[in-house]
């Protein structure tokens, strides 16, 4: 079963759907997955994403976990993680 239901922005007072992810892949042992530090809309994109970049400095992590570098991806409800499109050019526009 995919889902599919409409994500709003996380920005208090924002009502209009997520168009992006931002998220960093990260793996323990063998599972892995984009660890999603925020769903945005485009107008909010760039301010979630700066945010994730200073609130990642705040968290530790063990031995085992690999973490990549935080990304801007093309959000889409349904759409799994691994098929999802890093926006490489938002995230130049938004650093």
């Amino acid at each position: 079963m995919t889902y599919t239901r409409e994500v709003i922005c996380e920005v208090p007072e924002c009502e209009s759907p997520a168009t992006h992810k931002v998220a960093a892949t990260w793996s323990y042992g063998g599972f892995s997955e984009l660890k999603c530090y925020g769903l945005a809309c485009d107008a909010h994109a760039g301010a979630i994403f700066r945010d994730a970049k200073e609130r990642i400095k705040n968290y530790p992590r063990c031995c085992e976990e690999r973490e990549g570098e935080i990304g801007i991806y093309g959000y889409e409800p349904g759409k799994g993680d691994k098929r999802l499109e890093r926006l490489d050019i938002l995230e130049i526009l938004y650093s």
